[in-house]
């Protein structure tokens, strides 16, 4: 079973995708090492570590920061290791947000 999460292009709306929520699968989709920001208190936004010094196309403005390169939402699933896949309603209140 995979991780659903919600993958947030630069100047694209954002598409549901799976991935298996391993460590190089989170990397694939950012394109490099992955940090993460804590957006709410149930959901995590997953973007490059190194996207500022690489150069990355600005993407969205999160809490006053301009997140640059491609980036995704997860569940905050603090209670295991790992994200969790995020729920309907997760899905569309950040469709909305970064829609």
């Amino acid at each position: 079973m995979g991780l659903k999460i919600l993958v947030v292009k630069p100047g694209k709306r954002p598409e549901v995708a799976t991935i298996d929520g391993s460590l190089e699968s989170m990397q694939k989709v950012v394109g490099g090492y992955i940090e993460e920001i804590i957006i709410e208190k149930d959901i995590v936004l997953i973007c490059n570590e190194e996207g500022r010094l690489s150069g990355l196309q600005p993407n969205r403005l999160v809490g006053g920061n301009m997140i640059v390169g491609t980036f995704f939402l997860a569940n905050d699933n603090r209670f295991g290791e790992n994200y969790g896949s995020l729920t309907d309603e997760q899905i569309n209140r950040m469709m909305k947000r970064f829609g």
